[in-house]
């Protein structure tokens, strides 16, 4: 199942339509400098002053790269493009999900070991259930968020 079929809106409990738009690349040039032809779009309508409970899921895959001495990996969820909106934004939760396993041997492991080191921004996150969550009130996005881990290769 590709990422496109896989990516869910649910509003206030109900699920949403989501569509695929194509973008208008130089507006989103500070945001996102490498966006796709086309990003999800879905409507959702808020009177004045009204609190939704809004909620995006999809599956990612690390971004990888190795140069034969060092290798890494790394997510990224760009929410700076949400500065757009008319107004901060009341509470908001970022969340990495993670297989269990692995969020619990990265949870535990040092922050810069012998094997790899776990980069994690920005700073106030915490683990929550096999995730890495933050959370924000009266939010202004200014930031993007990363998950990822740089390791040396052992050439000896």
């Amino acid at each position: 199942m590709g990422t496109r079929a896989a990516f869910e809106v649910v509003l206030d409990g109900s699920p949403l339509e989501v569509r695929y738009a194509p973008i208008a690349r130089g507006a989103w040039t500070a945001f996102a400098p490498d966006a796709p032809d086309s990003l999800p779009v879905w409507r959702v309508a808020m009177d004045p002053g009204a609190t939704r409970d809004l909620k995006m899921r999809y599956p990612v895959t690390w971004t990888r790269g190795s140069d034969g001495d060092e290798s890494g990996a790394v997510i990224r969820y760009r929410a700076r493009a949400a500065a757009l909106w008319a107004d901060r934004v009341l509470s908001a939760s970022i969340r990495f999900e993670l297989d269990p396993l692995a969020a619990r041997v990265l949870q535990c492991a040092p922050p810069s070991g012998s094997c790899f080191q776990l980069s994690l921004g920005p700073p106030g996150y915490r683990w929550k259930h096999g995730a890495v969550e933050w959370e924000f009130t009266n939010w202004e996005p200014d930031t993007d968020f990363s998950f990822g881990y740089h390791t040396s290769v052992d050439t000896r």
